[in-house]
């Protein structure tokens, strides 16, 4: 792998056959896009990425290159549209249009405008919208600003995350794409936090996790879910939902420090614990049910990351080079074409 990252004139296909798996989407038309990286021995040097698109037997359809970077891993993201997908390059610094016959054209960034339904929010963490109709990225109005997390709605409207201040959580609501105006907070303790970029929308509500700190910056146990649906009143409180796995003697680990929270689909929402917990430590909860899940690993190995879209749970083993998708929620692996 080294060598193919240091080689300048490395081909997309070098790339791909020598290089790991990062992040995988399935299309509408059943064809799956899979990035790949080669990397450097140490966190110091060239890194170089690819995507290569299969059809749903796994056949090639079509290879390209992706960004290049002189120190720190060349992770490109995608994800699945309505009209083929989005290639993300690191820290989202391009982002590309691939079609579902391998057509690259590249997205162009717009002016700020009101959020919509229909826009997409495909980079994790980043005040970045994408609208398809168009194809354009761009930040929504007003401006997020202060923000310490964010999620755009169904129906267009915006919901961000303040800062704990008069004893609970504060945060507000856009409607209309001019003005804030402020909803229910969470009345909680200063230990007790959101941890930052974990507000996500999920159908009809908008979720966060509810962590305590630990004795330190790298300690923090899972207290539950908050929950809202989207067209509650301002003055509305949130549900909380405690954490909840039948059987899980482990679930108040200190592993939370740094959790995602991603949508699966209109009514699952996914905890992924920080660092290699997520391989067997994820949580899947139902919104709607209030029921918690643990998410079942591909395999005995540790080791697995995973990425959540449109019903599909993709399971990647950057070391096996694995890439593997359920959509039974972990009940049964499908693995993918390398």
């Amino acid at each position: 792998m080294a060598e193919v990252a240091e080689d300048s004139g490395a081909t997309a296909d070098e790339i791909v056959d020598a290089g790991r798996p990062v992040d995988a989407a399935t299309g509408p038309d059943r064809t799956h896009l899979i990035t790949y990286t080669v990397d450097p021995p140490t966190s110091e040097g060239r890194s170089a990425s690819a995507w290569r698109l299969y059809d749903h037997r796994g056949r090639d359809l079509a290879t390209g290159l992706s960004e290049v970077t002189l120190e720190g891993a060349a992770t490109p993201f995608v994800r699945a549209v309505g009209d083929g997908y989005l290639l993300i390059g690191p820290a989202g610094r391009a982002t590309f249009h691939i079609t579902a016959t391998g057509t690259v054209s590249h997205v162009r960034g717009a002016t700020s405008r009101p959020a919509a339904a229909g826009d997409l929010a495909p980079i994790y963490g980043s005040a970045r919208l994408y609208r398809p109709e168009g194809r354009i990225m761009f930040t929504p109005t007003p401006a997020a600003g202060d923000w310490q997390g964010w999620a755009v709605a169904a129906d267009g409207s915006v919901v961000r995350q303040l800062g704990y201040a008069d004893g609970e959580i504060q945060f507000q609501r856009s409607d209309d794409g001019r003005r804030w105006e402020p909803i229910a907070g969470h009345k909680t303790t200063p230990r007790t936090v959101i941890p930052s970029l974990t507000l996500t929308a999920v159908g009809d509500y908008v979720v966060a996790a509810l962590t305590t700190e630990g004795s330190d910056l790298e300690h923090a146990t899972l207290d539950g879910l908050l929950v809202r649906r989207t067209d509650a009143p301002s003055d509305a409180a949130w549900e909380f939902l405690p954490t909840d796995v039948p059987g899980d003697a482990d679930s108040g680990g200190d592993r939370w420090w740094e959790p995602a929270v991603r949508a699966l689909d209109d009514t699952t929402v996914a905890l992924v614990p920080t660092g290699d917990s997520a391989a067997s430590g994820t949580f899947l909860v139902d919104v709607t049910t209030r029921t918690w899940t643990r998410l079942p690993a591909p395999g005995t190995e540790g080791g697995w990351e995973y990425e959540f879209e449109d019903g599909r749970i993709y399971a990647i083993h950057p070391e096996r080079s694995h890439t593997r998708v359920s959509t039974d929620l972990g009940a049964t692996w499908t693995r993918l074409p390398h």
